[in-house]
């Protein structure tokens, strides 16, 4: 079902459709992403019979589902709207549910606009050098995206774009936003040429078209102007402080800024090699400018996934990480990426949930449309068992960067996490807009287990196992799929070839308990736990939520070893 821009009013609730979360008063009420859907259909035609036939395909549109599923989760719709004692939904008889409550509706008159900026086209085929035509892109990108006026999609949605045949209206329309900024540049002698056209998506119209000539050298210059220039056209609303980050270059040295572009690059591909290739760039970018706070805040993320992935020791890397993004904040206290980064350090090697969200908060405020800055956040949420909120975040994330690989995956995963298997449709997007995407197929496969459909899991898993090449960590997951989907002779064996490398730091107890577990060995995995929580595993944090740990959920031990970790946030 899309969802729906309006805004419904009833009594004490507030039913948002476009980002599908329900609130009492200014609190957001738990409603499971189904349940607020069916929701929806009956709040738009309030006073209308709505069938079940026709809630069932809103609802369910791709997917067989039984009558009694629905009236699940209209009992749950009852159970929430009877706080204050008003019965809301009517059943008729053979027909469906009516909706009798008094309504308002609210549709926003236009949503917020949206920019895409592409990497700006060296108009001679002898200068190959896209390096500056995606760093001016890309500069834009951070400078306007900080303003928080306009939607801008992030500089890894627009590099596909960076050696383009198509139109500029043609680009506007796939990369779903309103405005296309399209631009060229040139060197002649030791001056720098760009020109650049801000075109209308849906007409191809030229909205504002501008040219500058600088010294060469003076490649941030240029930045500053174009960005100064934009926010006309654009009607933003500029501060003081808002034009002093529009003038700021993030580094003077142009190789560094092309360093730490290869970095982000090799960093969005999320497998332990090409992590190791973005942390060489960002060094590279550091030995040239140590100044630079970004290539610091990029090295904390790189770390903080190593240590996720076991490429690398946790708990020195998780430190180096810290290390890198408290330099970073030093550097430039409103570095909204600096803040995300310290705030997995806090999650991951502090477990202190408090101090995570504080950071989070800090950095979304600083950047409040950053699809990344978002995205995280949802992952936080969700972490810490805030379904409803993560998901509120998450569709933000996606209507700001609706191409984002990261963005489709943490939506399935607020699904998988939240104990829903209803919906594969955001794994699938991530690898059609990708094949390659490694985490789209481990999160695919995380998806079919819950299902119980371990044929389809341990497939999808083996896909990622080739595309991370063998990482111990995707391993660990496959053998967990063999040991439920009755392969459990080829789950052993992967944990005979596991074991040896947890010393190593290269697999997580955490990891080892969930193949035990599956395996039937309870005992077993609370050993592994107990290793866990003593060596300070970074992946306890999601003993509370993770479904692969339901059943040891039930067993009283793990109680004590949740509270012993004690990731919890006060509600």
């Amino acid at each position: 079902m899309a969802p729906s821009p309006a805004t419904f009013r009833f009594g004490p609730y507030t039913l948002d459709g476009g980002r599908c979360v329900l609130l009492r008063d200014t609190e957001v009420v738990r409603l499971g992403p189904k349940a607020t859907e069916v929701l929806l259909c009956l709040v738009a035609r309030a006073g209308e019979v709505v069938t079940k036939d026709e809630l069932m395909v809103q609802v369910w549109p791709d997917t067989f589902v039984e009558e009694a599923n629905l009236s699940v989760h209209v009992s749950a719709i009852r159970r929430i709207l009877a706080h204050d004692g008003t019965a809301r939904i009517e059943t008729v008889a053979r027909r469906g549910y009516r909706f009798t409550g008094a309504t308002t509706t609210t549709t926003p008159v236009a949503a917020p606009g949206s920019l895409a900026i592409l990497p700006f086209r060296a108009l001679h085929s002898t200068e190959s050098a896209d390096h500056i035509g995606i760093g001016l892109a890309d500069a834009l990108i951070t400078r306007l995206s900080a303003l928080g006026e306009i939607l801008v999609r992030p500089t890894s949605a627009v590099i596909p774009y960076a050696q383009r045949t198509q139109e500029p209206a043609l680009i506007a329309r796939a990369l779903a936003c309103d405005l296309v900024l399209d631009g060229s540049w040139q060197r002649d002698g030791d001056d720098l040429r760009v020109s650049a056209q801000l075109v209308r998506g849906q007409d191809g119209a030229v909205m504002w078209a501008s040219a500058i000539v600088e010294p060469f050298v003076r490649l941030f210059h240029v930045q500053e102007a174009l960005a100064e220039q934009l926010a006309q056209p654009l009607a933003l609303r500029v501060s003081e402080r808002q034009r002093a980050l529009l003038q700021k270059p993030a580094t003077h040295d142009n190789a560094a800024y092309e360093a730490y572009l290869r970095g982000r690059y090799f960093w969005s591909k999320l497998t332990p090699l090409w992590l190791l290739k973005s942390r060489q760039a960002f060094e590279s970018a550091l030995a040239l400018d140590p100044g630079f706070a970004l290539a610091h805040a990029g090295l904390a993320d790189t770390d903080i996934v190593l240590a996720m992935f076991g490429e690398a020791a946790p708990r020195p890397t998780l430190e180096r990480a810290r290390a890198e993004a408290l330099r970073a904040i030093e550097l430039d206290e409103n570095l909204a990426e600096a803040h995300t980064a310290l705030a997995f350090v806090h999650a991951f090697a502090d477990w202190s949930a408090p101090s995570a969200r504080e950071r989070l908060r800090r950095g979304i405020q600083l950047q409040p449309r950053s699809a990344p800055a978002r995205q995280w956040y949802a992952l936080f949420l969700a972490m810490t068992g805030h379904f409803i909120e993560a998901m509120a975040e998450i569709m933000t994330a996606r209507e700001i960067d609706p191409l984002s690989l990261t963005v489709h995956t943490t939506l399935g995963l607020q699904h998988y996490f939240g104990g829903s298997d209803e919906d594969l449709d955001a794994h699938r997007q991530a690898i059609e807009l990708e094949p390659s995407f490694a985490l789209g197929h481990w999160a695919l496969g995380l998806a079919y287990s819950l299902r119980e459909e371990y044929d389809q899991a341990i497939a999808a898993q083996e896909r990622a196992v080739a595309l991370t090449d063998g990482c111990a960590a995707m391993r660990a997951v496959l053998a967990r799929f063999c040991a439920r989907g009755g392969q459990e002779e080829r789950a052993r064996a992967i944990v005979g070839e596991l074991e040896p490398l947890v010393d190593e730091g290269r697999v997580s107890p955490f990891r080892m308990a969930t193949v035990r577990s599956g395996l039937g060995e309870p005992d077993a995995a609370f050993a592994w736990l107990a290793r866990g929580l003593a060596e300070r595993d970074p992946w306890m944090v999601w003993l509370s939520i993770d479904p692969m740990m339901a059943e040891l959920r039930e067993d009283p031990r793990c109680d004590s070893i949740i509270e012993a970790v004690g990731f919890t946030l006060e509600d």
